[in-house]
């Protein structure tokens, strides 16, 4: 009997693994509307639309921090992660205080929050969620009534996790060994050199790169509309580019959309050694003009 029961809740137990936690997101760094409501007191949430967008309506007692607030304005390339300190004067001002949980959501399905979530994590704060599906998910009410801040002094308190990037240099290394795996996350059209984004030198896409849109994580469904897909959907998409143990780098325009897919890629899939190149095609196409033409490819 005592055997019977053993291999019964084993089998169950190998179900749950294989079936349950491949299906669910539950508990990892996605957040279900449900799930906040159950306990709305316990998170300040963050709103990354537009200043615009976000004084048009949002989720009642909402921060806005737009991506324009975390971009570092002292370097030449558009678009890169804040300073550390500079991220601390920015989150005091927006009333966070280092025990804070965060709820971070946008209305383009996590892009802009996951940029945010990523800066947050390099720097040592874990205690950040992102709302799955966002705007789009949200079905109560909207208002344009703006809370009053108090202010704060935040600091980072964790340990940072300064692998979670890549530089110039550090990339082009690996790349021309033949050592990664170079993840493109814009689209097809961007990748194929017939669309030029506002900050980038040239058209095209880094020699080697593979080219995997990060809107290939959501489910477009109506009742699912900018939700993530099932782990189990996930993975399908991603082992047919990397396994998990793979070296992979990822670049979009400005390191937002690859942000997004480094987001899924470790902490929904659980692959081990991914890094996000900040300054992405801007900088490449930048540093790399003087030969270009050798990188447009049609």
């Amino acid at each position: 009997m005592t055997g019977m029961y053993w291999k019964t809740s084993f089998v169950l137990a190998l179900v749950l693994i294989l079936f349950g936690c491949n299906t669910s997101h539950k508990g990892d760094v996605l957040i279900e509307v449900e799930d906040y409501l159950d306990s709305p007191a316990d998170y300040i949430l963050v709103d990354l639309q537009s200043e615009d967008a976000y004084l048009n309506g949002h989720i009642h007692d909402a921060v806005n921090i737009n991506r324009a607030e975390f971009e570092n304005p002292n370097l030449p390339i558009k678009g890169m992660s804040m300073s550390k300190e500079d991220m601390e004067s920015l989150l005091s001002s927006k009333g966070i205080q280092p025990n804070a949980k965060l709820i971070l959501y946008d209305r383009k399905g996590g892009v802009e929050a996951s940029r945010l979530w990523w800066i947050l994590k390099m720097y040592g704060f874990e205690n950040a969620q992102i709302l799955n599906g966002g705007m789009d998910s949200w079905k109560g009410e909207i208002t344009t009534e703006v809370p009053v801040i108090q202010l704060t002094e935040f600091h980072f308190t964790g340990t940072g996790q300064p692998d979670m990037i890549i530089d110039y240099d550090q990339l082009e290394k690996w790349r021309k060994a033949g050592s990664i795996i170079l993840l493109d996350n814009r689209s097809k059209d961007e990748f194929d050199g017939l669309v030029l984004k506002n900050g980038a030198s040239f058209a095209g896409h880094i020699p080697g790169a593979k080219n995997i849109c990060y809107t290939n994580t959501f489910d477009f469904r109506p009742e699912h509309y900018m939700k993530i897909k099932p782990v189990k959907d996930l993975r399908t998409v991603y082992s047919a580019y990397a396994n998990p143990e793979d070296t992979v780098v990822l670049y979009c325009h400005s390191g937002v959309r690859s942000a997004h897919t480094y987001m899924v890629m470790t902490e929904l899939l659980g692959y081990k050694h991914v890094y996000n190149y900040d300054g992405s095609w801007i900088e490449w196409s930048f540093k790399s003009s003087a030969t270009h033409s050798a990188f447009i490819i049609p």
